[in-house]
């Protein structure tokens, strides 16, 4: 949606222009020097066709990118909502002993941990960069719609990219935020469970089971910071105080 409001904005500033100068004032999608002639037909057709192509495949790539980083999250959510289940209803099982039902849960929960660490070693410089560029993005974008609310071509084409980094920056921001959340359950759920009817031995198995899931799984920024909905506020709280200083610069 995003590309297609950039074309059609560049179309509505074309025929703004005047059909007697529509070869002159023809745009681009993207801006740049050729060392041929584009504004002619059909070269300046081939030319949009290929920065839209170029620019659709870019924004499926880092689409693709965000939605592998949530699936696998999701993956994990769904392993840690099973390891709840099973800690609910470890005593209603009659097929094998409580013990063996434990250590079946202490096994699942270290592979969850160790499946969400080599998730945040493949992933956490991307989510740095992409934390970053969101937030000088989310700068740069608002400084350009608060100096051009006069120029409707400016807005139609600043506002979608605005909306979609930030909704960028929220979806990786919440995927932090929902694992993490997701990883206090297991505590919760073995508080909630029939642990009183457990013998000795198996209590204290599950006393470790608790110690270790107090350290809630996260995802970071290049392990600097945790991704969560207080990073998400910073990132906007950061570009609005940039905002303020290049408006007050400009």
């Amino acid at each position: 949606m995003t590309l297609i409001l950039l074309g059609t904005s560049n179309v509505l500033a074309q025929k703004s222009a005047g059909s007697d100068q529509a070869d002159e004032e023809r745009q681009l999608f993207v801006k740049m020097r050729l060392p041929f002639e584009y504004s002619v037909s059909p070269t300046y057709e081939i030319v949009i066709i290929t920065q839209f192509l170029l620019q659709y495949t870019l924004a499926i790539m880092a689409g693709m990118l965000n939605i592998f980083i949530v699936t696998l999250i999701l993956h994990i959510a769904g392993q840690i909502e099973i390891m709840c289940q099973g800690l609910l209803e470890m005593l209603v099982a009659k097929d094998k002993p409580h013990i063996a039902t434990l250590r079946d849960l202490v096994i699942k929960h270290q592979r969850i941990i160790k499946f969400a660490d080599n998730i945040e070693n493949v992933f956490c410089y991307t989510a740095l960069l992409q934390f970053l560029s969101n937030t000088l993005v989310i700068c740069f974008l608002g400084l350009l719609i608060v100096t051009s609310l006069d120029s409707n071509e400016v807005l139609i084409k600043a506002i979608p990219y605005y909306v979609v980094v930030n909704i960028e920056a929220f979806i990786l921001c919440f995927t932090g935020e929902y694992l993490s959340s997701k990883s206090r359950s297991i505590t919760q759920s073995a508080y909630a469970s029939l642990w009183y009817k457990l013998k000795p031995a198996e209590s204290r198995i599950l006393m470790l089971l608790i110690v270790k899931s107090q350290k809630l799984l996260t995802m970071t920024a290049g392990k600097f910071v945790d991704l969560s909905l207080e990073s998400f506020t910073s990132i906007l709280k950061a570009s609005a105080s940039y905002v303020s200083v290049l408006h007050a610069m400009y």
